[in-house]
């Protein structure tokens, strides 16, 4: 009597099997006798196991797992957590393969839930790949073979760039043959462009802002990581449909006389960029455009006036900035200003504009940033107490310094003009400490004249036992009946002697809130 046969299929292998001459080739899949094979399945008495057949062929492995087996590559023979270990009872090697493509037949017409999934849901996971991964997803099935190739969206950022010169440096050309093919397989529109470009200028370049121009496109970036500024073709201006738009290190030429600006730009992102006078006033005659950014721009000066339905401005590294610009606006607005340097003749220009006129130009403001710089220049001709703004949720001052009189008074008198204010942190400078006699009289004497009502959390970085800046933190303390957290971090440098002096000094401090705690972090 024939013994009755035992099959085990084995899935998790990724190494395929040397076929030996007692093999036996069956359909595609190789039959090997138990004798013959590496013992994967150590913990199985020999009296159960006569014959073991390998499929070491990867794409089998969903059939495999929807018959209910498990991978053999572990031992002793280990069980699949989500379903039991089964065999097949078969007499010969051609019913298990009969019984394989049955399934897969099976699997290939109901099962394969991934490959039907719905074009938006394909498309949302591209959104979350990267350009390379999401070509790769061509190969899972007939179905996804092109659906990266007419995906609206191309990141072909940094990442993407050091990506595809892991262990090699191409060329100027090698980088624009690959663009050029990825935009040659592309097709459909193109929504979405990210461009990351390392080398100096090419013809190629302003080639593929052509394509962009002619496939609809709405959201673009260029980042120029080259040291020679990209200049920007003149079919920029003929993406009339741009709800995006960031430039790194770019020139910016005059739009030419038939343009009537970007309608419908929302978001408007320049880094490195020379403002001229004719590209500040197309900003200013932006009708859609409610975030503005400028990082380490030059001759912003140029820019006259806001565009009408801004609602989020940020200045970075740019003292040229114009702050006559700021003209009453009814909208909430969001505003951070880090101007980085010392403005010249910052008393004179200070009578034409300071924080009395920033806080009457925005009664919507909810929330601000701004660096000492920016302080002291709208401390010029401040008063004691400046209109109050109902509207103000949340200040973040940057690199104050509690030795300089002007930004000090500037502070205080920002806090006087916020009884609205939750939320307050304060980075104080790095710079070395003085004694700042000045300051502390000024706060000893004028003090915050109010309480600050709904102020909730403070945090206070870069702090030491600086007298001016201990004062600051009690006043808060005396002055906030709801504050709820006080975080304070201390400056680099400072031993664990003089933290413990500060740390104790501040618990000693009366605090209007009876639910108010204060961390200290050394």
């Amino acid at each position: 009597m024939t013994p009755e046969t035992e099959v085990w299929l084995q899935t998790g292998l990724k190494k395929k099997l040397a076929r030996k001459k007692n093999t036996r080739r069956c359909n595609g899949v190789d039959i090997a006798l138990a004798a013959t094979y590496p013992d994967p399945c150590r913990g199985i008495p020999l009296s159960e196991r006569h014959t073991l057949w390998s499929l070491g062929d990867p794409a089998r492995q969903h059939t495999l797992h929807h018959l209910g087996f498990t991978s053999l590559h572990d031992t002793p023979l280990r069980r699949c957590p989500f379903t039991p270990l089964q065999s097949l009872r078969l007499n010969t090697p051609e019913q298990a393969v009969r019984r394989i493509s049955m399934a897969e037949k099976q699997i290939d017409s109901n099962d394969d839930r991934f490959s039907e999934l719905s074009t938006d849901l394909k498309g949302s996971i591209l959104e979350r790949m990267s350009a390379r991964d999401a070509a790769r997803t061509s190969i899972l099935s007939k179905k996804w073979r092109y659906i990266w190739a007419s995906h609206p969206q191309l990141e072909l950022d940094k990442q993407f760039f050091l990506g595809i010169t892991p262990n090699k440096i191409i060329n100027q050309s090698q980088f624009v043959r690959i663009i050029d093919k990825i935009f040659l397989l592309h097709h459909g529109p193109i929504q979405k462009f990210i461009l990351y470009i390392p080398f100096s200028q090419s013809p190629d370049m302003n080639f593929w802002i052509l394509i962009l121009s002619r496939n609809g496109i709405k959201g673009l970036t260029l980042d120029n990581g080259y040291v020679q500024p990209y200049k920007l073709p003149s079919y920029i201006f003929s993406c009339a449909e741009l709800t995006y738009l960031k430039l790194v290190n770019c020139i910016i030429l005059n739009p030419p006389l038939e343009f009537h600006g970007f309608l419908y730009l929302n978001k408007l992102f320049l880094q490195r960029i020379s403002i001229s006078p004719s590209i500040g006033s197309l900003i200013s005659g932006l009708p859609a455009l409610h975030d503005l950014s400028l990082r380490s721009c030059t001759s912003i000066e140029n820019l006259k006036i806001l565009p009408p339905k801004l609602s989020w401005f940020v200045v970075v590294n740019s003292h040229e900035f114009e702050w006559q610009c700021f003209k009453p606006n009814l909208n909430s607005f969001v505003l951070y200003v880090a101007m980085g340097k010392e403005v010249r003749n910052v008393y004179e220009q200070g009578k034409h504009f300071n924080l009395t006129t920033l806080l009457a130009s925005l009664p919507g403001l909810i929330r601000l940033w701004l660096d000492g710089f920016s302080l002291k220049f709208l401390a010029a001709g401040v008063v004691l107490k400046c209109p109050q703004n109902i509207s103000l949720k949340d200040i973040y001052l940057i690199s104050l310094q509690f030795n300089d009189l002007d930004q000090v008074s500037c502070a205080l008198c920002l806090l006087r003009s916020s009884p609205s204010l939750k939320n307050l942190r304060i980075d104080a400078s790095t710079e070395a400490d003085e004694s700042g006699e000045q300051v502390v009289n000024c706060m000893e004497a004028q003090g915050l004249e109010m309480e600050l009502n709904q102020l909730q959390t403070v945090r206070l970085g870069s702090f030491s036992g600086l007298k001016a800046k201990v004062l600051f933190a009690r006043l808060l303390l005396s002055q906030s009946p709801s504050l709820e957290r006080m975080e304070i971090k201390n400056r680099n440098g400072i031993d664990a002697k003089e933290g413990l002096r500060i740390s104790t000094e501040l618990m000693r401090f009366p605090r209007a809130s009876n639910k108010a705690e204060i961390v200290y972090l050394p």
